[in-house]
């Protein structure tokens, strides 16, 4: 089932929009690969798509068609079309948990600008670049972790204000060219996610982006998609001072690895290996292996084991159809078997479209100690001081209860998350794990978060929302 545009274009990684996507084949028997995020927009049927299907409200004004359907700017030629968009992040709230010194003069805000072009060349290269400026305010327990680790949770580094805040630029980007329709390359700075669940054990979008090449193919009639990613990722750690002002920070590379197959309509079944690779040691920085850039799934584990330098990560990813409107999904990552450094998912999802698209999920998630940490920090499973898959590091349990309806432009969200952690250092996975001892999960989190937004104009993704958030350790 194939997209009539063929347009090349990666579709956008939002847990919503997903959903979306793979609710249009969830009430039929269908070959899609729906593991591997971002989508490739020639490789679905998005017609009837909500948030990509044609807009057929009747808008009586240019300012009301610009503003709710179309993009801020359109060229198109014969064989070209660029779309220009503004991007904007204003949010205002306050923090009612807050007993510092600061809360008498501090309320949170995100106030974020950019701009966004997207097009295509022909029916088989696409393209997009997107930049922001941000400035925020954060409540306690995100500026906690910023203050940390160094880095604006999934964004990267950032500056402080004078008056307490964080200032910071991030960007995004990727070039995309399919040669066949069964065959897709890619260069970017951007994030990946593996997996159904709300998180992912293998990898996920909850680090900063990170500059990648990609390739993938759809074999045996779209039975089997394959795909290959080598990303540059890097410590915060630096380089001995040079001849330069500022030194820059340790690289290491990486390379992931996914294999999905469909034995049948309603099975998914797939097979993940990621590997970081050592890029410093004593005697300063290495050349890149060039086992980094086998294609091969397996190679990398057999060639390193699990006690290497390289730190190798491997798993398997799952989903069964069980009705139309129910799924189950799981996870296992394997980081040692011989220290039973085994991570894992279990999830149920429900979904059901009609007049109003209704939607859940009730997933638990576990790490035991030491999963994804190394011998040697610099190879943990992370980037830029944030873990590759989920946002507690190692050393935790967590249950996440979803639901989410959707009428028309309106959507409700509703989020429980339930998790079991270590307040002192095991779940910081930049710690050599050995050194570390095994504590029990002796801190509880509960956090509660609901939502109700107006998606105001689809092509653009503008929404406005209201929510509230509880969280309580």
């Amino acid at each position: 089932m194939h997209s009539a545009s063929g347009q090349q274009k990666l579709l956008l990684l939002n847990q919503n929009r997903s959903i979306e996507i793979e609710n249009s084949v969830s009430s039929v028997d269908s070959s899609q690969h729906t593991a591997m995020k971002p989508y490739l927009e020639s490789h679905w049927d998005l017609d009837k798509v909500y948030g990509y299907a044609k807009d057929s409200t009747k808008y009586y004004y240019k300012v009301s068609v610009k503003a709710m359907r179309d993009n801020l700017v359109s060229i198109r030629g014969k064989d070209f079309h660029l779309t220009v968009d503004p991007l904007f992040d204003f949010q205002w709230g306050y923090d009612f948990a807050d007993q510092s010194n600061r809360s008498d003069t501090v309320r949170l805000f995100t106030n974020t600008r950019g701009l966004r072009v997207e097009g295509d060349i022909g029916d088989k290269v696409s393209f997009q670049t997107m930049a922001y400026e941000n400035q925020l305010h954060l409540p306690l327990y995100l500026k906690s972790f910023a203050d940390s680790t160094g880095v604006i949770p999934g964004q990267g580094r950032f500056k402080l204000l004078t008056n307490g805040g964080y200032d910071f630029g991030n960007s995004y980007g990727w070039v995309s060219y399919s040669p066949r329709s069964n065959v897709n390359l890619q260069i970017g700075h951007g994030k990946h996610f593996v997996g159904h669940g709300y998180r992912s054990m293998l990898l996920s979008d909850n680090a900063s982006n990170y500059p990648y090449v990609k390739a993938s193919a759809w074999l045996l009639k779209d039975k089997i998609n394959y795909n290959w990613i080598y990303a540059q990722l890097q410590s915060l750690e630096r380089l001995p001072l040079g001849e330069v002002p500022e030194s820059l920070f340790k690289r290491k590379s990486a390379n992931f690895i996914y294999v999905n197959f469909i034995p049948h309509p309603r099975v998914e079944i797939g097979l993940f290996e990621g590997t970081i690779n050592e890029r410093w040691d004593s005697t300063g920085t290495l050349p890149i292996d060039a086992l980094t850039f086998m294609p091969l799934l397996g190679v990398s584990t057999v060639v390193n084991g699990f006690d290497n330098k390289n730190n190798v990560i491997v798993g398997i990813n799952g989903r069964v159809k069980l009705f139309d409107w129910v799924s189950v999904y799981g996870q296992l990552a394997v980081d040692d078997l011989s220290s039973e450094r085994l991570g894992y998912q279990a999830g149920m999802r429900l979904q059901h479209s009609g007049k109003a698209t209704l939607g859940g999920r009730v997933e638990y998630n576990y790490a035991p100690h030491g999963t994804y940490a190394h011998g040697e920090h610099l190879q943990a499973y992370t980037h830029m001081n944030q873990s590759l898959t989920h946002p507690l590091g190692t050393t935790f349990e967590e249950l996440i209860v979803v639901y989410n309806m959707r009428y028309k432009r309106f959507h409700f969200l509703a989020k429980y998350h339930n998790q079991r952690h270590d307040l002192l250092d095991g779940g910081n996975i930049l710690l050599d794990y050995e050194e570390t001892s095994e504590r029990e999960l002796v801190a509880q989190t509960h956090l509660f978060d609901i939502q109700f937004s107006w998606l105001m104009n689809p092509k653009a993704n503008v929404n406005v929302t209201a929510g509230w958030i509880h969280r309580n350790l």
